[in-house]
């Protein structure tokens, strides 16, 4: 997500839609090989984290984020998620992604 929020942000910089496609037909090949190096993400027990899964905004969910892990990445991915949620409104994807990425874990 992070990645692929920083190419919306190159891409209001390229008039070319052949480059726009070129530079996300490579980000998704990176995006892929990479997942396959890392042996996918290993999703944590929901049961731990029970008690805090009442986010039901993007500032408690930010706020969760920040407090409970130490990971630079998970925030910049709840970041990454609400900018997308500004640009293109009414899409629960977004706000979803956001909060699962908190039972993800990079092995």
């Amino acid at each position: 997500m992070t990645g692929i929020y920083a190419l919306m942000i190159i891409f209001d910089y390229i008039a070319h839609p052949e480059l726009q496609n070129k530079l996300l037909l490579y980000f998704w090949l990176a995006a892929c090989y990479l997942y396959i190096v890392r042996h996918r993400p290993y999703f944590l027990d929901r049961k731990d984290h029970a008690e805090h899964t009442e986010m039901d905004s993007w500032d408690k969910l930010k706020h969760y984020v920040r407090q409970y892990y130490d990971d630079e990445h998970k925030v910049k991915l709840v970041f990454a998620c609400s900018e997308f949620e500004k640009r293109y409104p009414g899409h629960p994807m977004f706000y979803n992604s956001a909060r699962e990425c908190c039972f993800i874990k990079l092995l």
